[in-house]
């Protein structure tokens, strides 16, 4: 039987040079993002410098001892970023080495393809958080009378995700709707079998949540007011509160919004989006924005184009298809996104993200650079003896953070196509 090395062996020999290549194999907002600049931080809060205004004066001038203006610099202002940690652990059950102990290829494959998920799970918890607050809410819980405990709705206001940021067998910490009071009794891990009801919108724990009442909120366990700054923070145009240190009563941290007001997509809201960027920057700065949305509202914009689509009918038996594929907005790929807020569209540029990074997405390793750990049980009879399984953990420390808000725009209050969840 292969022995804890050689499994080690093999994660390091065809697993961890492939990372990379691993990370981008599935098209989500993360590896949209993995796109962007990296920048190499520490456990300190990152300073971020914005050139908010380019400096200088202009005036009309008598060259005959007119007086020349006094020139000034660059507007230079700071911001801060502080990191977060990410973890997702798996484990090795001595079952599952044994069942492949005839064939060295065999532990190659089932090795991989245990990595693999778990690189490609890691990522949708970044790409739900990417899309939620940096409070750490991820669902919001109507009441406990709609469905009997330990299943509970998330049909709230507030939470138009419904249950997409949610994932079955994980577990989330459950706080009052001011996130200051910790409901006793938690982590809640939802059911890993069938915790999650999608159209119903309710999501059931392995067990009833201590105290629980409306307008709860499921929170990812440590994170509360300490997630990734994610989208809803960054692409806003609120005016109260702060970002990244800096107050949002400064124009220059707010994005520009366009309010739909609880009607369906136009192409008059997107374009208002466009050229709102195109006024605010004094030029056409607009060429690295890409149109971002979930699936509702890529419906919604594919209604738009089959209702002025024209049909060329020939002599043969044509196949058509009125189904685009993502599409495009002012000649940009469109980036479609799974947990994209349904009543929001966002123009983002990459240019304007950056992540500062402690540690990129790696194992966790000893000092010995060993990447799979034993487990232990609890002590019995003075002895902690080993149990039949081993673990890995992949690591992160980052965050996301805007170099220049002037550059995106979003409309919102959206009306969902019928069907979808709101």
């Amino acid at each position: 039987m292969a022995s804890q090395a050689d499994v080690q062996t093999i994660l390091k020999e065809y697993i961890h040079p492939n990372l990379t290549k691993i990370q981008e194999s599935d098209r989500t907002l993360f590896n949209w993002f993995k796109k962007t600049k990296a920048v190499p931080a520490s456990t300190r809060a990152s300073r971020i410098e914005m050139k908010v205004a380019s400096g200088g004066r202009t005036k009309r001038i008598d060259f005959d001892a007119g007086q020349y203006p006094a020139g000034t610099n660059q507007k230079i202002m700071e911001s801060t970023v502080s990191t977060v940690g990410l973890t997702h652990g798996r484990q090795l059950s001595e079952l599952s080495k044994w069942a492949s102990d005839s064939d060295r290829k065999a532990i190659i494959n089932a090795m991989t393809d245990l990595v693999t998920d778990a690189l490609q799970e890691f990522h949708l918890y970044f790409d739900m958080f990417l899309n939620a607050p940096n409070t750490g809410v991820l669902g919001i819980i109507l009441d406990t009378t709609t469905f009997t405990a330990p299943k509970y709705s998330v049909n709230a206001a507030g939470n138009p995700w419904g249950t997409a940021l949610l994932r079955e067998g994980n577990e989330y910490d459950i706080y009052d709707s001011t996130l200051a009071t910790l409901r006793a009794g938690g982590p809640y891990v939802i059911d890993a079998d069938s915790g999650l009801d999608y159209e119903g919108q309710g999501v059931t724990f392995g067990a009833s949540i201590t105290g629980a009442a409306a307008l709860d909120r499921i929170v990812l366990s440590g994170g509360v007011n300490n997630a990734i700054t994610g989208l809803p923070d960054l692409v806003s145009d609120a005016s109260s509160g702060t970002i990244q240190g800096v107050s949002r009563a400064k124009e220059w941290v707010r994005a520009r919004r366009v309010d739909a007001n609880s009607t369906a997509l136009e192409w008059a809201y997107l374009r208002l989006a466009l050229n709102k960027v195109r006024q605010r920057k004094g030029a056409d700065r607009t060429k690295t924005l890409t149109p971002y949305m979930g699936f509702a509202q890529h419906h919604a914009y594919e209604s738009m184009a089959q209702s002025i689509t024209e049909l060329t009918k020939g002599r043969g038996n044509e196949d058509f298809d009125l189904m685009y594929g993502e599409g495009k907005i002012a000649g940009r790929d469109v980036l479609l996104g799974t947990h994209a807020d349904p009543t929001k569209v966002m123009w983002l540029d990459q240019e304007a993200f950056i992540r500062p990074e402690v540690k990129s997405i790696d194992f966790k390793t000893d000092r010995g650079g060993n990447y799979i750990f034993p487990l232990y049980g609890a002590p019995a009879g003075g002895i902690t003896a080993p149990i039949a399984a081993e673990a890995f953990w992949l690591c992160w420390q980052g965050n996301i953070a805007c170099v220049d808000f002037t550059n995106l725009s979003y409309v919102d209050e959206l009306l969902v196509p019928s069907g979808y969840i709101s």
